[in-house]
């Protein structure tokens, strides 16, 4: 499920990047600088509904494997392109913050979390994929005892931890509320970007 929402959100960002359906953009995006779409719009419920329905008969295959170690690949592939998303985001960060270091970006130190119940719900429930992370790791230990596995988790939790908090904290003191979208790396360039690393970032959004 998280895949398929990250999924479709590159999606809608590759839609404006590609210029895809340009003479509809004043229909589908409510604000241009966080590339926020109207979800509620007729031909953008009815791609996501195709987008969807796509992604899960694409899906069947996997779900009907008995060994998952066949999937290595794509493991391996998908966390490839995310680190390689993580590091342009991060070398690029300083160049937006100098971007836009003359214009009023609403940046603040502290403020009032907003809360969307539906939201916070599933966001509580997908914090117990830790349960089957720490089993699968299990598995994969020359010698999975309790001390050693629990040190593991801790390890790989906490460095994920630490790596998405600067990531958010420095992405947020960059873009501010004015172009901090949903999705961080669906961020929109700053003006006079160069063209050649921006349709690098493109790239590895294709391949992520």
């Amino acid at each position: 499920l998280i895949y398929s929402v990250v999924s479709w959100s590159l999606f809608k960002f590759l839609l404006l990047a590609f210029k895809i359906g340009e003479q509809h953009y004043d229909e589908w995006i409510l604000d241009a600088d966080k590339m926020e779409f109207d979800e509620n719009n007729p031909t953008i419920k009815l791609m996501r509904g195709m987008f969807f329905y796509g992604i899960f008969f694409l899906s069947i295959p996997l779900f009907v494997k008995k060994d998952i170690s066949a999937l290595q690949p794509i493991t391996v592939g998908y966390l490839c392109a995310l680190f390689l998303l993580l590091a342009i985001i991060l070398i690029e960060l300083p160049f937006f913050k100098i971007a836009y270091a003359d214009e009023d970006i609403s940046f603040q130190w502290f403020k009032v979390p907003r809360i969307g119940w539906i939201e916070c719900f599933f966001g509580m429930c997908i914090s117990y994929y830790v349960q089957p992370f720490v089993f699968s790791l299990r598995n994969e230990l020359m010698l999975p005892s309790l001390k050693r596995t629990k040190k593991i988790a801790n390890i790989s939790i906490g460095v994920e931890v630490i790596v998405f908090v600067i990531l958010g904290f420095v992405g947020y003191f960059c873009l501010g509320d004015v172009y901090t979208p949903d999705l961080f790396i669906l961020r929109k360039p700053y003006p006079g970007k160069n063209p050649v690393s921006e349709m690098i970032f493109r790239g590895a959004i294709c391949l992520f």
